[in-house]
C-alpha cells in the first residue's frame, strides 16, 4: 500500500468518477483503475461499487475513508515538518461524528480546549455511525460522538452526555404536527424515510423499521445520512422516526413525541488508554453543554 494509491482512492471517493479523479491525479483513467484494484487486493475488500452509470463507496470504502485521510495527512505533515522547522509541539486530536448536526456541540468545547491546550489541533472526521466505536478501537479516532452500542469493547470507555428520545419528524404543516403523541396507527397513511444499514447503529435502524408497519416498497425512502433524511422530510416525501439528537432546529420541521417512550444513550467513546487531561476536559465541556440545555 502506497500513499499514491491512497491519494487515488481519495480522489475517486471525492468525485465518484474515475475520469475526473484521473484528471485530478494527472494520470490516465486505466492507471487510476489499476491503483484502486491493487489497493483493494491488498486490503482484501471492495472499496467501490461500479456500474456503467455510477460509482459508489461500499460500506468498507466509507469505513476506510477516515484511515485514508489520516495516512495522507500524516504523510504531508511529515514532509512539511522537515521542510519548515517548527519548535512548537502539536498534538492532533481526531474526533469522529456521524451527523453534521453534532458539530454544533463542539464549537464552545473546542474553543475552551484551545485556550487551555494550545498544542491541540482538532481533526474532525465524518464516519458512518455503526463504524464509530470500531474506529476508536482501531485508533483511527481519538474520540467519537455516538449513540451507545450494546456491543462495545472492553478497551473502550463510554461517557454518556445525554439520553435521546425517539421522535417523529415531519413537515411543520403535516397533520401529525398537531398531535400530542404519535402512535403507530397515526403513521399508517404516511410514507417513511429510513436510513441504510451501517449509517447508524443497528439498534436505531431496527427501531425505524418497527414503525414501518409493513409498508410497501413504494412507501419507503432510503437515505445514507441523517442530513439527507431531513431534506426528504422537508421536501414532503414522508416522515421519519429517529433519536432527537439527530434532528436539527429548522423552521420547516416539526418534532413530535412518540407513543414509545424508548430512549437511547448518546455520548462519546475513547480508548481506555486515552485518559489524558485534555480528554477529561473535553468530556467535561461537552457534558456541561448538555446540562446547560437541560439534556444532561
Amino acid at each position: 500500500m502506497t500513499i499514491f494509491q491512497i491519494e487515488c482512492f481519495l480522489a475517486v471517493a471525492i468525485h465518484l468518477n474515475f475520469a475526473q479523479a484521473a484528471k485530478q491525479m494527472n494520470i490516465s483513467q486505466p492507471a487510476i483503475t489499476r491503483q484502486i484494484k491493487t489497493l483493494e487486493a491488498e486490503l482484501g475488500v471492495k472499496l467501490f461499487l461500479r456500474s456503467t452509470r455510477s460509482v459508489r463507496l461500499t460500506a468498507e470504502g466509507r469505513s476506510f475513508l477516515t484511515d485514508a485521510r489520516t495516512m495522507v495527512s500524516a504523510s504531508k505533515r511529515a514532509m512539511h515538518r522537515f521542510s519548515l522547522r517548527d519548535e512548537e509541539e502539536i498534538t492532533e486530536f481526531h474526533i469522529g461524528y456521524s451527523s453534521v448536526f453534532h458539530l454544533e456541540f463542539l464549537t464552545e468545547a473546542l474553543k475552551k480546549l484551545a485556550e487551555d491546550y494550545p498544542q491541540i489541533h482538532p481533526r474532525l472526521h465524518p464516519v458512518a455511525g455503526s463504524h464509530l466505536p470500531a474506529a476508536v478501537d482501531a485508533e483511527s479516532l481519538d474520540v467519537a460522538l455516538s449513540c451507545r452500542s450494546p456491543k462495545e469493547k472492553s478497551s473502550l470507555v463510554y461517557r454518556e452526555l445525554t439520553q435521546s428520545s425517539y421522535v417523529c419528524v415531519c413537515q411543520k404543516d403535516c397533520p401529525l404536527a398537531s398531535l400530542r403523541i404519535v402512535t403507530a396507527d397515526d403513521l399508517k397513511p404516511y410514507s417513511m424515510i429510513i436510513q441504510d444499514p451501517g449509517t447508524l447503529l443497528p439498534e436505531v435502524i431496527t427501531e425505524q423499521w418497527e414503525w414501518t408497519d409493513g409498508k410497501k416498497p413504494s412507501r419507503l425512502y432510503f437515505c445514507e445520512s441523517t442530513e439527507s433524511s431531513m431534506l426528504l422530510v422537508r421536501a414532503g416525501l414522508g416522515v421519519t422516526v429517529i433519536p432527537d439528537i439527530y434532528v436539527p432546529a429548522h423552521p420547516d420541521l416539526a418534532v413530535c413525541a412518540m407513543e414509545s417512550r424508548k430512549k437511547i444513550s448518546f455520548g462519546l467513546y475513547h480508548k481506555r488508554s486515552q485518559n489524558t487531561a485534555y480528554m477529561k476536559e473535553f468530556t467535561g465541556l461537552l457534558k456541561a453543554y448538555f446540562e446547560v440545555r437541560g439534556r444532561g
